[in-house]
């Protein structure tokens, strides 16, 4: 009884979300992206708005500057307001996608996450297509849809301006962009 108490719950809030409600539940799994391959609709995964203050308070000192440069930077270029995506992302916009084989999902459409390490940088279309943006860029290393910054001052802020851009568009070519 309880699966079934569940499923009609999820079921209701994919119905709920897909008439526009702003409704959102647990994520299955914490990550920027949530995949859902058992529903015919995608749940959005547990955002909440950013407080600025709030939220660079939990962010490791040293940090701290460079992610408030990088919200400023974020919230002008995508026009959205940022949200806390799982994993403590700072998420800008948001898109559903739907594969061929029926894997389905709600993921942010941009963002970053000041790590100890480095600065995670998501583009979510990843970076096949941006190589001369990122020639550009300076100091960095990629993988799928992440770019790693150690500083953000290793980095060229118009570049990145441009290469946020860049992503969005290509993403919003494919899958509808909206704001989280």
């Amino acid at each position: 009884h309880a699966r079934a108490r569940d499923a009609s719950v999820m079921r209701a809030d994919a119905i709920a979300l897909s008439e526009g409600s702003q409704h959102s539940r647990q994520p299955c799994r914490l990550a920027a992206t949530v995949t859902l391959s058992c529903m015919a609709k995608a749940i959005l995964p547990s955002v909440t708005p950013l407080i600025a203050a709030g939220w660079l308070a939990a962010v490791i000192p040293e940090r701290q500057a460079e992610a408030a440069r990088l919200l400023e930077i974020f919230t002008t270029e995508t026009g959205f307001q940022p949200q806390v995506w799982p994993g403590g992302i700072a998420g800008f916009g948001r898109y559903a996608y739907r594969y061929d084989s029926g894997r389905e999902g709600i993921s942010l459409a941009t963002g970053f996450a000041p790590r100890k390490a480095d600065i995670s940088i998501y583009i979510m279309p990843g970076y096949a297509d941006h190589a001369t943006i990122l020639a550009r860029l300076g100091r960095h290393r990629i993988g799928k849809a992440c770019l790693y910054l150690r500083r953000l001052d290793d980095a060229d802020t118009f570049v990145l301006r441009e290469l946020i851009r860049a992503g969005l568009a290509e993403l919003g070519a494919k899958w509808a962009v909206l704001p989280a």
